[in-house]
């Protein structure tokens, strides 16, 4: 921009075209717009000294100041400014005078800028002072401080702008960094994982609370500590290499140590340091990011200990065992017995395959056979065959082959190899034992059998008119128990149980069980003796039924209205409830001493009054079925054996039932 001279335009500044400059204006104007600068006080000068205007020395100023300076009214519109505009805005200033000054504010500013617009009418005297950002030529903004100051009349205003583009950018470089630092420290405070910064001394300067609760100090216990006061004396030396690597580098990858807690205890970390320049002269400041790996460490101990428990059984099994590689099938380990079991050294064995190790000359082809199924990752069955030792001797062995795996992945072979020998030698002796105890269970079995025969054959010897009567009931009893399902060895026990069912009565006198007509009080209270009588012969005897218990509860009802004991249903075994109504039912279809038989039919009408009350229903039901289907008849019961009609030779010490009841 071209210099003006004073007598057109006063000190180099633009005018608007109809703004007066008389010299009187001129001087008050300058003295109204820059009260604070001072008179140039005149200098002695030399006789050949030029006389200069006082005020040229305020011309420079405005023309070369880097600062903008302007007058504009309240209307907005610039009136006049000073050279520094187009240096720092790119605008002539034809291009800004008689232009609004919010024209060329940024938009955001313009809204801002207003209360200080509205405030400068209001204003007699005093600054007012605005930060806003001055659009240039380019079209780009830079940032301004504008102070603000009424001008020449109530109607104008003056403004003086010093650009602060660059400390503006500091600012916000500042601010932003001052947030990511409250950011990285609020997300160091919040972060799961301790986080600790130290000195080059390697004292702590600050902690987080995942820090401070991992070793059990508070931050004010912390502060007055080194990391040689939290961690063994063992790790030190290793500790300040690190700390020195870390200075020189400025970080150290992770590593593991232990530090010390509170309580004394430790705790396995893993530490990564990172050291950065903490003041102007370069003294590092180390921030140790911790992780706590004590779930990793016992883990890898609980694995260690698993390794070597399987290590072990592996080694310590009875059996000879080889593992194979998948791909070659060559022998990547062998345990003790393999070493044992054919003669050769885990050295000598491993690496090659099992087919030049174990298998004779005369088995090749199987050998072969069974490397092809494997390499086809086929599951190979037990096999018994012959495999030879080092020395060349044959042994008999059973061999057992799985495949190892990993998901889908094949890793190898787990052959397992058995001295058969031994095992058929024990397995002879055990099927001959086992031969053994089952004859002597079959004669123990007859002998009770036989035992129980005879105590039912001693009853009814004493009493003509029941003879028959438990076989009877035996026969019915075990019917019923086979219909509703029950085992064969509990049929069994039912069948013993009923034919001796009556065996109490063998202390009662025989003119009262044969006595024609009814009985008296005394003598049906001495009948009813029979079932206890009963319990107190078997109950010392060991057999593998409870007799005694069916004996003492037969004549037990499900209302409680039985004898002797008065039980009630729950209390009664099933067994019993079974003999109770076979019990009824044969004693009213046959003759009794004091009347005639009453037939089946009546038999059945008596048990069915009784059923759900005194009796099993579910058993009433099944004899019903029964005898209605014709499935069971009393007299192809009385027809039945008692026991086997003759016994084997091994038998012949045995008694017979017959010979028995005879000798009585």
């Amino acid at each position: 921009m071209p210099r003006l001279k004073i007598p057109s335009v006063p000190f180099g500044l633009c005018y608007h075209k109809d703004m007066r400059h008389d010299a009187t204006a001129q001087g008050n104007y300058f003295r109204e717009v820059f009260p604070a600068v001072p008179a140039a006080k005149p200098a002695e000068r030399q006789p050949d000294a030029p006389v200069r205007p006082p005020l040229t020395l305020l011309e420079a100023y405005l023309n070369l100041s880097e600062e903008l300076f302007c007058e504009a009214g309240y209307d907005g519109f610039i009136r006049w400014l000073n050279p520094a505009w187009e240096r720092h805005l790119g605008f002539r200033a034809e291009e800004l005078l008689e232009r609004p000054f919010v024209e060329f504010l940024h938009p955001s500013d313009v809204r801002t800028s207003r209360p200080f617009f509205r405030e400068i009418r209001r204003m007699r005297t005093g600054l007012l002072t605005l930060e806003a950002r001055f659009r240039c030529a380019d079209g780009t903004y830079k940032w301004f401080s504008w102070t603000l100051r009424q001008g020449r009349s109530p109607r104008l205003f003056f403004a003086l702008g010093r650009e602060m583009t660059e400390q503006k950018f500091l600012e916000e470089s500042l601010e932003q960094a001052q947030a990511r630092m409250r950011f990285m420290q609020d997300i160091a405070e919040s972060s799961i994982h301790p986080f600790a910064a130290g000195d080059a001394k390697g004292r702590i300067l600050s902690s987080n609370r995942a820090f401070q609760e991992l070793l059990g100090y508070t931050e004010e216990e912390l502060a007055g500590l080194t990391w040689k006061d939290l961690t063994p004396a063992r790790h030190h030396r290793l500790d300040s290499r690190r700390h020195e690597a870390a200075r020189r580098t400025g970080k150290v990858q992770g590593y593991e140590k232990e530090l010390i807690r509170k309580d004394g205890s430790l705790v396995p970390v893993s530490i990564y340091i990172h050291a950065v320049a903490g003041d102007p002269n370069g003294v590092p400041i180390h921030f140790a990011f911790i992780r706590d790996i004590s779930d990793r460490k016992q883990a890898e101990e609980r694995l260690r200990v698993e390794k070597a428990y399987w290590e072990r059984l592996f080694q310590s099994a009875p059996d000879a065992i080889a593992i194979e590689n998948f791909s070659d099938l060559r022998v990547v380990n062998v345990n003790d017995r393999f070493c044992e079991l054919f003669g050769y050294t885990r050295e000598e064995a491993i690496g090659k395959k099992l087919n030049d190790l174990v298998v004779p000359e005369f088995l090749k082809d199987e050998g072969d056979l069974l490397d092809r199924r494997a390499a086809e990752d086929w599951e190979a069955a037990p096999l018994e065959t012959v495999r030879c030792r080092k020395d060349g001797t044959l042994l008999d062995v059973a061999i057992q082959s799985a495949l190892i795996r990993d998901g889908d992945n094949s890793l190898g072979f787990y052959t397992l190899y058995r001295g058969t020998r031994q095992v058929k030698r024990a397995e002879k002796n055990l099927e001959e034992s086992r031969e053994q105890l089952r004859r002597s269970l079959e004669r123990m079995e007859k002998a009770w059998e036989q035992t129980i025969v005879a105590l039912s054959n001693t009853v009814e010897r004493k009493d003509p008119y029941t003879a028959g009567h438990q076989r009877r009931v035996s026969e019915l009893a075990c019917a019923i128990a086979a219909r509703m399902g029950l085992p064969e060895d509990r049929i069994r026990g039912i069948r013993m149980a009923a034919l001796v069912h009556d065996i109490g009565k063998i202390n009662i006198p025989t003119d009262i069980l044969s006595k024609p007509g009814l009985l008296g009080d005394m003598e049906r209270s001495l009948v009813r003796t029979h079932s206890e009588s009963g319990y107190q012969i078997l109950k010392g005897i060991e057999l593998p039924w409870p007799l005694a218990d069916i004996v003492y509860q037969h004549h037990e009802r499900l209302d409680g209205s039985g004898y002797p004991q008065g039980l009630k249903n729950g209390e009664i075994l099933l067994d019993a409830q079974i003999l109770a109504v076979a019990d009824i039912v044969e004693a009213i279809s046959w003759d009794r001493p004091y009347r005639p038989a009453l037939g089946v039919d009546t038999a059945l009408l008596e048990i069915q009054r009784l059923s759900g009350t005194a009796l099993n229903q579910e058993v009433v039901e099944t004899c019903r079925a029964l005898i209605s289907e014709g499935t069971f008849s009393f007299e192809e019961a009385a027809e039945a054996p008692l026991a086997p009609a003759a016994p084997s030779p091994s038998q012949a010490y045995l008694f017979q039932p017959k010979d028995f009841a005879e000798r009585l």
